[in-house]
């Protein structure tokens, strides 16, 4: 169906519809119902559609949904507004946008930086969550195509993605990139930045800076995921060592 936001075709909707069962929070419980869904035949009509569906709607402008200044604010405008029966909904949507970062896509231009760092990150933003940590992976193209990553290769991937090669992808570790680009202040590093811990040794981890003290990496617990240099683990492993590959 292509719905990507769960939206209902209520009756004023002309497009195609789809019936299936959904859980609804009523009066304190969960009931179980079947409801019209809205069918699209892509996820960038969906997308248009969610965003109109807002703007169109009077309730979320009264609820102030359009005026919201940051996600945090919004989410509670969306609930308030009456768009999930679940009383919880808006802490689950501001825990997923914590947990993978997803705000760090409202910076301005500026912040965010150029390109090729851009087609870097989300080469592999599209694994977190996706891709346990492999030790030795990532070396070989089957290791790639099935998302097989430890630290160093994901770094290594993110950038053959973008047509940056951080030399051989055979032999790549955190030694080798310790070496690609030049050393940054950490004081100074942005979006990009390739940033070292000593969690195995010197410099033995590795991730990409996304800003606003979050980092993507390839985590042995977590596998690819999104860091945060503020946490008490990463803040003690963080040594300061930052390379810049891209201006």
């Amino acid at each position: 169906a292509n719905n990507l936001f769960g939206i209902k075709a209520d009756a004023g909707w002309k497009g195609k519809v789809l019936e299936m069962p959904t859980q609804e929070h009523v009066n304190g419980g969960i009931i179980t119902i079947i409801a019209r869904w809205r069918v699209y035949e892509s996820w960038n009509e969906s997308v248009i559609d969610h965003g109109k569906f807002f703007v169109e709607n009077s309730r979320y402008k009264e609820n102030g949904v359009l005026d919201a200044k940051n996600y945090v604010e919004q989410a509670q405008c969306i609930q308030k507004a009456g768009y999930a029966t679940d009383p919880n909904y808006a802490n689950q949507l501001i825990q997923v946008i914590n947990d993978f970062g997803l705000n760090l896509y409202d910076m301005n231009g500026d912040v965010v930086g150029n390109d090729v760092i851009e087609k870097a990150i989300e080469a592999g933003m599209k694994w977190v969550g996706k891709s346990p940590y492999v030790w030795g992976g990532g070396r070989n193209q089957a290791d790639v195509d099935a998302g097989r990553f430890d630290c160093s290769s994901l770094v290594h991937y993110c950038y053959a993605s973008a047509g940056i090669q951080l030399g051989p992808r055979e032999s790549v570790t955190t030694w080798s990139l310790i070496n690609m680009g030049k050393p940054v202040p950490a004081s100074e590093m942005k979006r990009g930045d390739l940033i070292f811990f000593d969690t195995a040794g010197r410099n033995g981890h590795i991730g990409i800076y996304l800003g606003n003290g979050k980092f993507l990496n390839d985590s042995s617990t977590q596998g690819v995921s999104i860091g945060d240099l503020n946490s008490a683990y990463w803040s003690r492993y963080f040594n300061g060592n930052v390379r810049r590959v891209v201006e």
